[in-house]
């Protein structure tokens, strides 16, 4: 029985989490701690928790996820584009614009891949896109006032994506390469990750 068994066994806590950088980390979160809940990096951007095998994990284990950044920073509301400039105090101000470019002709591209129109706004498409794989219980996105919450409520109420949309967003995802590995980049991740756990 590992430290987590014996919290859980002695009513210290009922369920333990883990927020991870990649993916990978959360599978091992699974594998070594038995962790029964993961929030990670999961949107129509960036589906490494789909390629790694952690939502297959989570769904053979029965543990929930959590879907961070469901919007990418904003990018997924569709509006932001080569014009917009970010406060020096936001942490996207020290992305490379390699970075910023693939986003907004990431997002382009993968919301082009949205229906009805009228119906639902590119947040909430974006939103959606996450809650269709059940195994993503809830998803975080940044809120600045309270249209933007009842737009986000609104997400949940019209519930999971067709089936042909998927395959159009996961068809639309392979054709383009929207995260620029590069060592200014995982640095930034590591600092937005590092501020996201300590607030």
């Amino acid at each position: 029985m590992n430290w987590v068994d014996q919290l859980k066994t002695k009513g210290v806590v009922r369920a333990f989490g883990v927020s991870v950088k990649s993916p990978q980390e959360g599978i091992r979160a699974i594998e070594q701690f038995k962790a029964d809940s993961i929030q990670v990096n999961f949107n129509l951007l960036d589906h490494r928790a789909i390629d790694s095998g952690l939502i297959k994990s989570s769904d053979e284990k029965q543990v929930s996820l959590i879907a961070r950044t469901p919007l990418c920073f904003g990018f997924l509301s569709g509006k932001l584009n080569k014009d917009t400039r970010f406060d020096k105090q936001d942490h996207r101000s020290r992305w490379s614009n390699q970075q910023i470019d693939n986003w907004i002709q990431g997002s382009r591209k993968m919301l082009s891949c949205k229906t009805n129109y009228s119906s639902q706004t590119n947040s909430q498409f974006a939103l959606r896109f996450c809650l269709s794989y059940p195994q993503v219980t809830t998803v975080i996105p940044g809120i600045l006032n309270e249209l933007e919450v009842k737009e986000n409520i609104k997400a949940s109420d019209l519930g999971p994506l067709e089936e042909n949309q998927i395959k159009m967003i996961q068809k639309s995802y392979q054709e383009v390469r929207f995260l620029n590995e590069d060592n200014n980049f995982k640095n930034i991740q590591s600092q937005v990750l590092k501020k996201h756990r300590n607030s």
